[in-house]
């Protein structure tokens, strides 16, 4: 099966989504995921340090510019500055996110905060151009026109630049049962096969380079916030009748199953800019 949630509306996707980050601060949030998977750093995706310290080693000397698409609420471009001397800048459409990275940002020392930026808007009205590399995690199923993303993020790339891409594919078994949960849990508008997105960077000019399947990795990443769920829930008993921690571990269990059972995967692409 293959199918994108085409009759799902682009202001749809982008308010499930955010109804998702936008409480990203919650120490749910710090205890399952950032504590839990990230060695504190708040990434809200799956491939955390691993996939940034992947594409700044694709980038060779110093003053590399490094652009973040859709950089939620900012831990990556400054771990980029902070751990890996990258000037980064991150781009995203979402106002609160956007207003939590500079928050972040602004409470730096002043050596690090003069190598991030942010920038709230569409990427296609972004003015800045000629970023050295580019990454796009766990965000490309969230936008309605993946093609159009593309195009405006190899438009901001140099000739050959790298450009990463960490996300969530439909797998083998994909059937309409994941497709209506990561709707309506994450607001996932353009979940599709690795080849269908292959095909669509290519449109796009970029030349993939490498592909590799992190889909284990993902199943991982998800039994470990799992079992951080269930320790939460032991130090605080409370919280156990919690309609959030219920959600938490209903989708937690669902997505453990959708990459075991091949309905899922999650895959890292590496293209350059032709």
């Amino acid at each position: 099966m293959e199918r994108a949630n085409s009759n799902r509306s682009r202001d749809e996707g982008l308010a499930q989504s955010a109804s998702v980050y936008d409480r990203a601060d919650h120490d749910l949030w710090r205890f399952a995921v950032y504590d839990g998977i990230h060695s504190g750093w708040e990434f809200a995706n799956i491939c955390g340090a691993a996939a940034l310290n992947a594409i700044a080693s694709l980038v060779p000397g110093r003053d590399k510019r490094i652009l973040d698409v859709g950089c939620g609420s900012g831990d990556p471009c400054i771990y980029l500055s902070a751990e890996l001397g990258c000037n980064s800048c991150g781009v995203d459409i979402n106002p609160n996110q956007i207003a939590r990275a500079l928050g972040k940002r602004d409470a730096l020392g002043s050596d690090v905060a003069r190598m991030v930026s942010f920038w709230c808007g569409a990427l296609g009205d972004f003015p800045q151009s000629d970023f050295h590399a580019a990454c796009c995690l766990d965000t490309l199923t969230l936008v309605d026109d993946t093609a159009s993303l593309l195009s405006a993020t190899r438009a901001r790339l140099g000739l050959g630049s790298p450009f990463l891409v960490a996300d969530l594919f439909a797998g083998r078994n994909y059937d309409r049962e994941t497709e209506k949960f990561v709707w309506s849990q994450d607001g996932m508008i353009s979940l599709v096969r690795p080849q269908r997105f292959a095909d669509t960077l290519d449109a796009s000019r970029f030349a993939c380079e490498e592909w590799a399947d992190n889909t284990k990795r993902a199943e991982n990443a998800f039994v470990q916030i799992l079992s951080r769920l269930d320790e939460y829930v032991r130090r605080a008993p409370a919280q156990r009748d919690d309609a959030l921690v219920d959600e938490w571990f209903r989708a937690t269990r669902f997505y453990i199953d959708a990459f075991h059972e091949h309905r899922l995967e999650y895959r890292w692409c590496v293209s350059r800019a032709r």
